[in-house]
Order: structure tokens, then C-alpha cells, then sequence
């Protein structure tokens, strides 16, 4: 007897299939039923299948996945946001700006926290914060992409709840 563990795509939950495995077990005799349970159970406690989790919209899908409706709501999301965010030209970071990169980068070619070779010229203080200060050499420092990448992480999310 084999179960199929292939999950349907976005099948809502009401249409009567199974939220273990997609496969229907209704169908089998008791005694084959039992079987197909207690094997379900043995795969399920092992993890080697996962139960499907219930979107808002009502469809089955494997955790850590996405119907087709969150998706969308993702990408629609997505748009608004980066619209809203503007180029990066008119965030400051013009030609002035990659100039002013590429000689800061030269002049200081190691990272400033690790000492790994810097790829990225950070700002201490944000162009949003102060943008007077934008193309201010002593308000610049080279990182290494990680460090720029921990230190943006942590600067932004201080800024959550505040926007």
C-alpha cells in the first residue's frame, strides 16, 4: 500500500481531503484505515511529513510555504512598500554620493569592526536622521558586507514602531 505524501497546492481545507498528506484515507476498508494511521502517525512523530497548516483564506498548505492568495497579498505588499521607499537617488545616494564612495573605500580599504576588506561605506549618522552630514567624510566608516549588514539590522529595527 502506498500513501502518497505530495501535498495539493492550495486545496481549501473544506473539500475533504486529508491535512496530513493530501491523500485521501477515507476510501480504505477499517483494517487498512488503521494501518494507514498508524503509519502516518510513525512518519508524522519521525518528521519525516509535516502537517499542513490552514491559511486565513482556508487553503492547505505544508508549513513554511505559501498558497497562491498569500503571494499575492506578498507581492501587493511588496510594491506599496518599495513605491513608498523611492530611488535611491532620491534617498541621496546620487553620483556625489558614489564618488565620495569609491575614494572613501581607497583611502580605507579594511572594515572597521573586523578588519575583513570593507565593500561597504556606512553612514554613523543615517541620511535621514541627517542629511547635511550625508557627504561627510568623518561621518563615514568602511565595514565588510556582514558587519554593515548586523549594524543596519540593529539601527533599523530601534526605529520600529516609530515611523
Amino acid at each position: 500500500m502506498g500513501l502518497s505524501s505530495t501535498v495539493i497546492a492550495c486545496r481549501p481545507f473544506s473539500q475533504g481531503h486529508s491535512a496530513m498528506t493530501g491523500g485521501q484515507v477515507s476510501g480504505l476498508c477499517p483494517k487498512r484505515r488503521l494501518a494507514a494511521s498508524v503509519m502516518l502517525a510513525a512518519l508524522f512523530t519521525l518528521g519525516l511529513i509535516m502537517a499542513n497548516r490552514i491559511t486565513a483564506c482556508g487553503c492547505s498548505v505544508p508549513k513554511g510555504s505559501k498558497c497562491q492568495h498569500e503571494q499575492q497579498r506578498q507581492a501587493t505588499r511588496q510594491k506599496a512598500n518599495d513605491a513608498a521607499r523611492g530611488t535611491p537617488a532620491e534617498r541621496g545616494y546620487d553620483k556625489d554620493w558614489w564618488r565620495l564612495r569609491a575614494a572613501f573605500l581607497k583611502a580605507h580599504p579594511t572594515c572597521c569592526v573586523c578588519g575583513a576588506k570593507a565593500t561597504h561605506v556606512d553612514h554613523i549618522k543615517s541620511v535621514k536622521e541627517a542629511p547635511h552630514l550625508r557627504l561627510v567624510p568623518t561621518n563615514l566608516r568602511s565595514m565588510c558586507g556582514p558587519c554593515h549588514s548586523r549594524r543596519t539590522a540593529r539601527d533599523q529595527s530601534q526605529a520600529w514602531g516609530r515611523r
